[in-house]
């Protein structure tokens, strides 16, 4: 029995303007090697769909739920840029009512939608609270240096798309 190849989808909806379909290799992040056979193995890839409102139009008109998902956060940056955060996003959930597929999931589930999109994660704070840790624990061990070793020796693991993957057409 032969099995179909997996895919694997990443769907983006940040703000930065990103193509409607990307490929990105894992590989891409790793540092090069100086012996070319030790690069061959494994190769992942994800396809990365931009789905942000106007973006992918055929996937958005196949999929009523994500083309919904789409148009609410487009509302939620357009209500932020004249209002709080937290207004904004009530306003998108109240906008969102008629909405045929999530309209009554929002709905239902508001506090835990405002709070949710309240506590988005953000790569560079989380950043910037480990260099911070990082530093406090070199000055309380007396160690100059502590942070930028550190730092160096975890930046590789850290997923950073926009700095460390190179794109793929």
């Amino acid at each position: 029995m032969e099995l179909p190849a997996p895919r694997f989808f990443v769907f983006y909806n940040g703000e930065q303007d990103e193509p409607e379909r990307t490929i990105l290799k894992l590989s891409d992040s790793f540092q090069p090697c100086d012996h070319p056979e030790l690069n061959a193995g494994y190769e992942w890839t994800a396809i990365v769909l931009n789905i942000n409102a106007g973006k992918n139009k055929e996937l958005m008109e196949r999929c009523k739920p994500l083309a919904e998902y789409a148009d609410f956060v487009s509302n939620v940056r357009k209500y932020k840029r004249n209002h709080p955060a937290k207004d904004a996003i009530s306003l998108a959930v109240d906008d969102a009512a008629d909405y045929e597929c999530i309209g009554k999931l929002l709905r239902k589930c508001k506090g835990d939608v405002i709070n949710m999109l309240l506590t988005e994660f953000n790569q560079k704070e989380y950043e910037d609270m480990l260099r911070k840790e990082y530093l406090e624990e070199g000055r309380a061990e007396g160690r100059r240096g502590t942070c930028r070793r550190t730092c160096r020796r975890t930046e590789p693991y850290v997923l950073r798309p926009r700095q460390r993957w190179r794109h793929h057409k």
